[in-house]
């Protein structure tokens, strides 16, 4: 909650995005055309398996980490609003972000005071794994 009510430029990729993009096994297996890659496939097979066991239907894994990574070298892969974003820091949702989407208050509250964060909201998934496997494979 203090980084998100400090006030900076601040863009949050949340789960729901991360989530909206999926690298199956072939697609990981494409990457071992460099090294980078080749480390890439062997590292993230632990991953891989947890998501068979855990997300049979899914076929291949979530991109949390490259998500973020993908939006400092391209935003334009993703759909942003702005609002601002509290995190609650106690009681029984502990951690979960919460953006004011209205932004129509009347009087002050815990809102108000926040600068907006610029939220992604979509994701073109394709674009992110081809951002992805270029930059991977690059090099050799």
């Amino acid at each position: 909650d203090v980084v998100f009510a400090a006030g900076w430029p601040l863009t949050m990729v949340g789960l729901d995005v991360t989530m909206k993009t999926v690298m199956t096994a072939d697609f990981l297996a494409s990457l071992r055309a460099s090294k980078i890659g080749q480390f890439i496939f062997d590292i993230v097979q632990f991953y891989l398996e947890f998501h068979r066991q855990s997300y049979p239907e899914l076929g291949g894994i979530h991109t949390h980490d490259p998500s973020a990574i993908a939006y400092l070298i391209n935003p334009g892969l993703f759909s942003t609003v702005a609002a601002p974003v509290r995190v609650a820091t106690d009681g029984l949702l502990l951690g979960q972000t919460q953006p004011d989407w209205r932004q129509n208050w009347h009087t002050p509250n815990p809102w108000t005071t926040v600068s907006p964060a610029n939220i992604c909201v979509d994701v073109d998934s394709a674009g992110l794994r081809a951002l992805y496997h270029q930059r991977i494979t690059a090099g050799g």
